[in-house]
């Protein structure tokens, strides 16, 4: 009995992330499409054996850009998704969070806190070079940790 309540209780989650994932992967797409408005988007998907995260080399309009990563991370209760758009240099272009479902953190989705990554190379330090936020501590601290890893597994990805 209890194999057969671990059976499904498996199948059910992983039926309910690959659902989050498609949800976060279709508005992934859709974000790229709004960004990169009216030009043609090629994405290729880079080997990836460090993390999670989807990373795509980013040709636009047949020309090289830079590169684009679906990621997430984990606030104070729930998982949340957002994208990464890096130029040429690895600087950070654009980011958006995509999905975020906890009631707490809402303002790490706000575009001007988000930009204090634009145009930058750096190892982050939340609370030095990222704002901190009353309320939203766990998200904001959480997704400066994951650009900084971002930043770190990009590099290694390019250089190999």
């Amino acid at each position: 009995m209890k194999k057969i309540f671990l059976a499904v209780l498996i199948i059910n989650l992983s039926l309910g992330l690959s659902a989050q994932n498609s949800d976060a992967r279709e508005k992934f797409e859709k974000e790229l499409a709004n960004y990169f408005y009216q030009k043609k988007v090629e994405k290729t998907e880079l080997i990836n054996d460090r993390s999670s995260d989807k990373i795509y080399k980013l040709n636009i309009d047949e020309k090289f850009y830079g590169y684009s990563v679906l990621s997430s991370a984990k606030g104070r209760y729930d998982l949340f998704d957002f994208i990464v758009v890096y130029n040429t240099n690895k600087e950070v272009e654009y980011i958006k969070v995509l999905i975020y479902k906890s009631q707490y953190g809402q303002e790490i989705t706000n575009k001007n806190w988000l930009k204090q990554f634009y145009k930058k190379t750096i190892f982050f330090v939340y609370g030095k070079d990222i704002q901190a936020i009353s309320g939203a501590t766990f998200s904001a601290e959480s997704i400066t940790n994951k650009i900084n890893k971002l930043n770190e597994i990009l590099t290694d990805i390019i250089q190999n």
